[in-house]
Parts: C-alpha cells; structure tokens; sequence
C-alpha cells in the first residue's frame, strides 16, 4: 500500500515483460497513473488512480495486463489501449473523466467486461478506427453530461 503524488511522469511503469501484484495503492496528480507496454504483464487490483493529467491507465505497445476493482477518476482519459495492447478490465469503476472513460484504438485487444463507467464529460467507451478486435461486455453505462 503506498501513495504516489505529483510526479510530470508515471506512477507505475512496467515494461520489457515486467510482472508483478500492485494492490490498494493510492496514485494521483501524475501524467500517468499506470503504464504498462512491451510485454509487461502485471495484476492490478483495488487501487485508487485519480487526477491524471493523461491517462489513468494506458496500456501500449504489446502491453498486457489484468486490471480488478479500481477505482479510476477525474483523469484526463480513464483507460487508454492503443494498437496492440491486450489487458483485461474487470469490475472497475471509472468516473468523471474530463475527455473519455475508456478508449480503445485500432488495433487493440482489450477485454472491457463487469465495469462502471459514469459522467465522462465526452462519453464513456469510445471505439476508434474500424479494425479493433476488443471486446465490451457486461458493463453498466451511466450518464455523461
């Protein structure tokens, strides 16, 4: 359990076929709250991400990852996937993000299943180009402004 503040950079980054637990952390007022890219394969689970300047999890770049019962709130963006990236989202809440509460670009592979998504000033899951192989299921979907 640890509190990761202000920082112009990542609260955690893994990478290069990085693993690893994270749990019941606390992450906020950073450009990124969690990062995760070539490989790198991590659980995640029951932390609190809020105030990215960025994204408050951005997976990129063959980036895995299996995300359970975060809270993700008041980001920039909530969840990024780019090309390539495969994480799984189970059972989060992601709120009041300023652009959008997910976004899953051309390309990804991403499991969004059993998560909350509310009052994102943009809307909540944005799918964008017309190749992306993800998945979104079993979600609840409440209002965006």
């Amino acid at each position: 359990e640890n509190a990761i503040r202000q920082s112009a950079g990542r609260g955690i980054h893994v990478h290069d076929g990085g693993i690893g637990l994270f749990v019941k952390n606390s992450i906020a007022s950073v450009a990124y709250g969690i990062e995760i890219q070539s490989f790198g394969d991590p659980l995640v689970e029951a932390n609190d991400v809020q105030n990215c300047a960025d994204m408050g999890i951005y997976v990129r770049d063959e980036g895995i990852g299996t995300f359970i019962s975060n809270v993700i709130a008041r980001c920039h963006i909530g969840i990024g996937v780019a090309a390539q990236g495969e994480p799984t989202f189970r059972n989060n809440n992601i709120e009041r993000c300023v652009s959008v509460g997910a976004i899953l670009s051309a390309g990804s592979r991403a499991l969004l299943e059993k998560n909350t998504f509310e009052g994102s000033t943009h809307g909540n899951v944005l799918l964008e180009g017309n190749d992306s192989a993800s998945v979104v299921r079993g979600n609840v979907i409440r209002k965006s402004p």
